[in-house]
């Protein structure tokens, strides 16, 4: 009642109550009546999680009850179909998860100790005893210039357990030091530049170990974005060291010289990465532009894979889409200029890009994320179809024809695995027809004019 376009609370969760329909339980906010049906949502994954059920009480802050998503999809299955197809015309939602923002408390309450992240907190426990010998070794060379203190708390917090909260309290100070106390322009500031570095490097390693496989995409996309704001102090850091004074050339040289004395880092994985991926996008830029439109598509579908495994390809995706649409952008002032050229061959251009991302992978064998990248492609774009080179689609509008040629573009050169068993493949043109018409399409490609053809010659390779 007087807030005809909505009326907003927020809640906290409880937990879940009941046994085979769990309700969600939530406090510290008001639910009104008129609420009951709106719908719920979680801000740790940027999702729809419930629907408003009903209030714990109408007069107080009490909170109240919803009902789980999972449960009305169980009794409404039309609602997955009207949900999917929406998002399918409309992704500004999707998109916007895609984007690069600040992480919630939530996203680092998430980092915090709990049975699943039992292994990933001994993991950063001996990571942060390892640096803190490491810095007690390089010190003897440059007194005080490690944050000796940063340690002693992220390692007091990682056995308390709320390390997330932490490494976010000290993201923060890191951002502040960097602003106040360092000078860009000036020199003989070794101590300072040094101890911000170290406490950068340790804060962007830490949050790698903490991402679970098990968290959102939404939740780890924000982390890693954090993750790359860090990498960008750290770069203009390394930057500033290369002034006067600036730097300890004798701790430089020391982890020259022994490299275990150093700080692994993903940062420069993730540069060399990008430029991986840069480069065999601007290779492939001059296709037509729905051959980009189809391989922007295959991208898209990586990220959406990489849910389960949210480490493997966030960042690859994003970049690759960035420099995708530079490309497009740029193919598309073109394109209308070239509207009577030949299009290219799905076939061929799938098999180009795989085939280059597997030399790519032989000569880069330590970005692990390349490999997995060419995986999920593949699971997306499909295998080649092995059998005879005389195809038709078993089931689906087309399954009366059969095809010969490479250069139809409904030629079943490559196909998903749900796809396979749709397809039939045949010998000769003889036992085709047995069974189905030709295409038309794959007779115009091949100049063949009338239908009583005879003949077995394979398809055009």
């Amino acid at each position: 009642q007087g807030h005809p376009d909505g009326d907003p609370a927020t809640l906290e969760c409880e937990g879940l109550a009941g046994k085979r329909y769990k309700i969600i339980k939530l406090k510290g906010g008001q639910i009104r009546p008129g609420m009951s049906g709106a719908p719920l949502l979680n801000q740790r994954t940027g999702k729809v999680c419930g629907v408003i059920r009903r209030s714990r009480n109408r007069q107080t802050n009490l909170g109240g009850e919803a009902s789980s998503v999972g449960i009305v999809l169980e009794e409404l299955p039309v609602i997955q179909k009207l949900h999917n197809d929406f998002h399918r015309v409309d992704n500004t939602w999707t998109n916007l998860l895609l984007e690069d923002t600040e992480p919630l408390v939530s996203d680092w309450s998430y980092l915090d100790r709990t049975y699943e992240r039992g292994f990933s907190y001994i993991k950063a426990l001996l990571f942060l005893v390892v640096v803190f010998i490491k810095w007690l070794v390089l010190g003897l060379k440059a007194p005080r210039a490690f944050p000796i203190d940063t340690i002693h708390l992220l390692i007091k917090h990682t056995l308390v357990g709320d390390l997330g909260q932490e490494i976010n309290k000290q993201r923060k100070l890191l951002t502040r030091k960097l602003a106040s106390e360092v000078d860009f322009e000036a020199t003989g500031q070794a101590r300072i530049i040094n101890r911000l570095e170290s406490h950068a490097s340790v804060l962007s390693e830490l949050i790698n170990i903490l991402i679970s496989d098990s968290q959102s995409f939404a939740s780890s996309s924000r982390l890693l974005w954090a993750v790359e704001l860090i990498y960008e102090q750290q770069d203009l850091l390394n930057e500033l060291k290369s002034l006067e004074g600036n730097s300890y050339p004798e701790v430089e040289r020391l982890k020259t010289k022994f490299k275990i004395l150093g700080i692994r880092s993903d940062r420069e994985s993730y540069r060399q990465t990008d430029r991986v991926i840069g480069k065999l996008l601007l290779h492939y830029s001059d296709f037509t532009l729905s051959s980009l439109c189809f391989f922007r598509a295959v991208l898209s579908e990586m990220i959406s894979l990489t849910v389960k495994k949210p480490r493997i390809g966030i960042f690859v995706g994003k970049r690759a889409l960035e420099c995708l649409d530079l490309a497009m952008s740029h193919v598309s002032k073109t394109s209308k200029n070239n509207e009577g050229s030949d299009q290219e061959d799905y076939a061929i251009l799938v098999t180009s890009v795989l085939e280059e991302l597997e030399l790519n992978i032989k000569e880069n064998p330590h970005l692990k994320v390349l490999s997995k990248m060419k995986t999920l492609l593949e699971s997306v774009a499909g295998k080649p179809v092995i059998g005879g080179p005389f195809r038709a689609w078993g089931k689906g509008r087309n399954r009366n024809k059969y095809h010969f040629s490479r250069k139809c573009k409904l030629y079943p050169e490559r196909a998903r695995p749900y796809e396979m068993n749709k397809i039939i493949c045949y010998t000769s043109h003889e036992e085709a027809r047995k069974f189905h018409e030709p295409c038309k399409n794959c007779m115009i490609a091949e100049n063949i004019k009338s239908l009583d053809f005879i003949g077995d010659e394979s398809p055009l390779v």
